[in-house]
């Protein structure tokens, strides 16, 4: 996953606790397309006492991409993944999807998991190198997939199976039976799909955002993936943000919310490429946007910094150095990391709606993001003094007495400002939130 862009698919685990709460606020899901059947003798669930990983403190997960290298059984390179606010790591440093490199991490992990417990142990993506993006048009897929299975399920440690990196929607018939034997084999570990977001010239174009939507619903609905992630990365190195990040996030919130189906959302932290390293305001300003969104989870791009040396990439300030060296910015990371939670945390799980008020939308946005003092009718606030900000605020359809929260997120990344907010029953709360940061109220 590059600047190209891309999703992600964190572990059933995380897509079972996720969706319940997801499915607790909806009354719909997205219909399913017409498929090719699977092979009629192959077995059902194939390790049925597995449970899901519980990944993610309140219900919200947060991961790393790249990880320490395949071959290092370094106790203290996991635990400060852990530490650092990592529930997941998304594959390996220069991984080769070797199985018996992916079979001895994981049986590392399992034993640190044994002596140390879940908190202080990521839960890691495997990806092999007999399952391909393409493997559903390749003879004799079905059985790979559950040899594969049979390899990998009974690890306490595994999050899910990588499968496919962005792949070309339309070439779904590739991969989606893939998903959906896994599904069937192992309900507790999910297929990771990473798709692409909306392109940065589609971010004003309304029939295009459309398209992209439909797209990844019908994909979704095929794959019978349980949960889907994209990445946007908004920060080019000339400076400036880039507009596809709140175009995809204002689609994928929506779909979300029509299909019940839970999102999260990668983020930029590693420079490389004509990208920059984010800094700490810039990582807290993404993060809290995904979190005013209704996102179940963020992933950071990346953790550990990739080859340096490697081109067009040129990769640079990751939390770790490629050379296994920790960093200053792996505590600014941490520091993000926790505040993030605790924002989570506050505003608990489900859908939301989220609008953007007073201004300061980027340069290429579709101008009707910004609703200026026109609420619409149903959110919780009547009015909002101070900006720019993007406002959220929590659906919920079971419980009429379910208490609705609000998040208010700065989207200034320089300055810390003030806000007064107007409820619907007329009173008001004033607020002076730092940069790129966020309330719950």
């Amino acid at each position: 996953m590059t600047e190209r862009g891309g999703i992600l698919t964190i572990a059933f685990g995380i897509a079972a606790l996720a969706l319940a709460a997801w499915a607790a606020g909806h009354g719909r899901a997205i219909a399913t397309t017409p498929v090719t059947p699977i092979q009629a003798d192959l077995p059902g669930v194939l390790v049925p006492h597995a449970t899901p990983a519980p990944i993610g403190t309140n219900g919200f997960w947060i991961a790393g991409w790249v990880g320490p290298p395949p071959a290092l059984r370094d106790a203290a390179a996991w635990r400060a993944h852990a530490a650092a606010g990592l529930d997941v790591s998304m594959g390996p440093l220069e991984d080769r999807y070797r199985r018996a490199d992916n079979l001895a991490r994981l049986a590392f992990l399992d034993s640190l998991r044994a002596a140390d417990g879940d908190s202080t142990v990521p839960f890691v993506f495997v990806r092999d190198d007999s399952l391909h993006p393409d493997e559903a048009t390749r003879p004799g897929w079905e059985r790979r997939v559950e040899a594969i299975v049979r390899a990998y399920a009974g690890s306490r440690s595994l999050a899910g199976y990588f499968l496919a990196d962005e792949p070309r929607l339309a070439d779904s018939a590739g991969w989606a039976p893939t998903a959906r034997l896994l599904r069937r084999l192992d309900p507790a570990h999910p297929a990771y799909v990473n798709f692409l977001p909306i392109r940065q010239e589609d971010a004003a174009r309304p029939e295009a955002r459309a398209g992209w939507s439909n797209a990844i619903a019908r994909t979704l609905a095929t794959g019978r993936l349980g949960l889907f992630t994209f990445d946007a990365y908004p920060f080019p190195v000339g400076g400036g943000e880039r507009p596809h990040f709140l175009a995809t996030l204002r689609a994928a919130a929506d779909l979300s919310r029509s299909g019940a189906i839970p999102f999260g959302v990668v983020l930029q932290w590693t420079g490389h490429g004509q990208l920059r390293s984010a800094t700490r305001a810039e990582a807290l300003y993404q993060a809290t946007q995904a979190l005013v969104h209704g996102a179940a989870g963020i992933t950071w791009f990346t953790w550990w910094t990739p080859n340096p040396a490697e081109e067009p990439w040129r990769w640079r300030d990751g939390a770790i150095a490629y050379d296994g060296t920790r960093t200053a910015r792996a505590d600014t990371l941490a520091a993000v990391n926790r505040r993030v939670r605790a924002i989570a945390a506050a505003r608990g799980p489900g859908p939301m709606r989220a609008v953007h008020v007073g201004g300061g939308l980027p340069h290429g946005l579709d101008p009707s993001f910004e609703v200026g003092s026109r609420l619409p009718p149903e959110a919780p606030v009547t009015r909002v003094i101070g900006g720019p900000a993007t406002l959220g605020w929590t659906l919920s359809t079971h419980s009429a007495s379910a208490p609705t929260k609000c998040v208010l997120a700065n989207r200034d990344r320089a300055n810390a400002r003030a806000f007064t907010v107007t409820m619907r029953d007329g009173t008001t709360r004033s607020f002076t939130i730092p940069p790129g940061d966020a309330v719950v109220f």
